[in-house]
């Protein structure tokens, strides 16, 4: 039972080692941080063709919060000047 106990601690200082390690990185060497994640991307998703690169950068500024909140603004006048004012209000 100690021997277990032992074990966990022993992991759980490793784990807090490496964290302390990598918050320190990133702390005061993001761009050698950039360049790991670049090199990790790059060998997980390998290179996207560029009009899916264009794409998915599409999207991502269809989800930012200005896009959404002018997408909204925008439904809410149409359906206020097609005279659906509940729905519009909702």
């Amino acid at each position: 039972m100690m021997t277990n106990k032992q074990t966990h601690f022993l992991i759980a200082s490793f784990a807090l080692l490496i964290f302390v390690i990598i918050g320190y990185t990133v702390k005061f060497f993001p761009e050698r941080l950039a360049l790991l994640d670049n090199t990790i991307q790059a060998e997980i998703r390998g290179n996207l063709p560029i009009v899916l690169t264009q794409f998915f950068r599409g999207v991502t500024v269809f989800g930012n919060v200005m896009t959404q909140i002018l997408l909204v603004i925008v439904s809410v006048l149409v359906l206020f000047f097609m005279k659906w004012k509940i729905e519009a209000l909702f």
